[in-house]
């Protein structure tokens, strides 16, 4: 588009980039789910390959194992691991710079000031003229013994 943004009916989610999936601004948290049969004493850990979030917490049958946010981008989930069937969910977060205004016209990224909100484009831009930061999981998770 040459100005602004289009709106879309919504559609469910995916594996990929939230800006493609039309969620540009969207600054919270989005849960990637899976089952995991378990009938091993393995040690077993949540490993994230390609992502980009603020940090990703991993939930094991709705119970916080912790939180990913550094490299090797890798949880171990043993301890709350039952037998059988397992929920293990990947909760990733993004983070305010795509929702706030400031950070759209040549920002310098990291450096927010409340003088930041005094200036801006003189007529709207297209959409792909923002400077935003692309979130999301990328790649599926992987459960893996060890």
């Amino acid at each position: 588009m040459e100005k602004g943004w289009l709106l879309t009916p919504e559609k469910e989610l995916q594996l990929g980039s939230w800006k493609a999936q039309q969620l540009p601004f969207y600054s919270h948290s989005i849960s990637y789910n899976k089952t995991f049969s378990n009938s091993s004493k393995d040690k077993v850990k949540v490993t994230l390959n390609d992502w980009a979030g603020t940090v990703a917490e991993v939930k094991v049958n709705g119970e916080s194992a912790g939180i990913i946010g550094w490299v090797p981008y890798e949880k171990d989930i043993t301890d709350l691991l039952k037998e059988g069937e397992n929920q293990v969910a990947v909760i990733v977060t993004g983070s305010m710079k795509n929702l706030l205004g400031p950070h759209h016209f040549n920002p310098l990224r990291g450096f927010v000031t409340p003088w930041s909100f005094f200036r801006g484009p003189t007529h709207q831009p297209a959409g792909s003229a923002y400077d935003m930061i692309d979130y999301g999981l990328f790649e599926d998770f992987e459960v893996l013994r060890y």
